[in-house]
């Protein structure tokens, strides 16, 4: 019974740990998302036709397409968004788009797939 109780306490503690460690990893890629500034989007000069963006950490990981017409963004598809529950952040292409701007409000609950979003046009457009 002793040598039960102390095996369980064993794989009880090292539960712990490995999500204790799990947690402060998420916690520290995300941190690093939010210190991440947006860059202000200027399409002046950007030449028609499509150009592929990306942005990852190892938790959000996006990519896109934009679709840009005399200047003006016209479309943006999302190529694929590995975004744990962040997938209502993909709306905010429509924000972009009728605002011409990645100077948007993220969507509420998916701040950071939000932000990584916002990351993947900029680099698309860079």
């Amino acid at each position: 019974m002793k040598k039960l109780l102390i095996g369980a306490l064993v794989i009880v503690g090292t539960l712990f740990l490995v999500g204790t460690a799990a947690f402060i990893f998420l916690e520290r890629e995300m941190r690093s998302l939010a210190d991440t500034e947006i860059p202000v989007l200027s399409l002046a000069g950007v030449f028609d036709g499509t150009y592929e963006g990306y942005w990852s950490n190892r938790v959000i990981a996006v990519e896109v397409l934009v679709f840009v017409e005399e200047e003006e963004i016209v479309a943006i598809e999302i190529v694929r968004h590995r975004h744990g529950q962040g997938e209502a952040a993909e709306t905010i292409t429509d924000d972009v788009i009728a605002s011409q701007s990645l100077e948007v409000d993220a969507v509420s609950g998916a701040t950071y797939s939000s932000k990584a979003i916002l990351l993947a046009i900029a680099d698309a457009l860079e």
